[in-house]
């Protein structure tokens, strides 16, 4: 018998409450995810409070969709040390970008960073998404030199935050540097079609101001 089907007959042991709300979220049914988190957090001493937290973070990503930040910032101030606060802050800016509202998706990434200034990845995002929106561009180069530097030229995302870096200083002008960085990831990765179509483009930025200049 599933789960699911025992808590039908009414089993609401919460063992099984707990393990039936954590695969209802990842199958995106809500209405079960919001009646099981519900009897959660109405019941808190029954769980421990890695299973609580779960709740309540649901309730939050919820309620970002629904278009009310309170709980999400509620969640980032009141579980400083939970596993999930860069998941939070992602959340947060990813729904400011979609409302086009790029001034906080900005600065909830700098906070998010403030949070975790030794991630590779978290600094390799931001300084992607300042070249998406065309902002704070000395900051991202210097956020993903950072990352570069706590990451092993061995890794495999080494290439990829070298792409970042050289699309940091194209979009700074500097297409010879950034010609020069992204040869380091295509001497990685020599495979990679991605990274020469990125440095084709380069080429093609340093030509035309080339031809504008004269």
């Amino acid at each position: 018998m599933s789960l699911f089907e025992k808590y039908k007959q009414g089993d609401k042991n919460s063992n099984l409450i707990d393990k039936l709300s954590s695969k209802s979220e990842m199958k995106n049914n809500d209405s079960l995810s919001i009646e099981l988190y519900s009897i959660i957090l109405n019941n808190e001493s029954e769980y421990a409070s890695s299973v609580t937290e779960r709740a309540v973070f649901y309730f939050a990503k919820l309620s970002l969709k629904e278009g009310n930040i309170n709980k999400m910032n509620n969640f980032i101030v009141s579980y400083k040390e939970s596993s999930r606060i860069g998941d939070a802050y992602n959340q947060l800016a990813y729904y400011y970008k979609t409302n086009k509202d790029t001034l906080l998706e900005v600065n909830t990434l700098k906070k998010m960073l403030d949070e975790f200034p030794d991630s590779p990845s978290l600094l390799n995002r931001y300084a992607w998404r300042m070249t998406e929106v065309n902002k704070e561009l000395n900051d991202a180069l210097e956020k993903i030199n950072t990352g570069l530097s706590l990451t092993k030229k061995t890794d495999s995302s080494y290439p990829a935050l070298l792409d970042t870096k050289a699309e940091v200083l194209w979009k700074m002008d500097l297409f010879d540097e950034a010609i020069k960085v992204i040869d380091e990831a295509i001497n990685i990765d020599k495979e990679s079609e991605y990274y020469n179509k990125q440095k084709k483009k380069f080429q093609e930025s340093k030509s035309k101001i080339k031809v504008n200049s004269i």
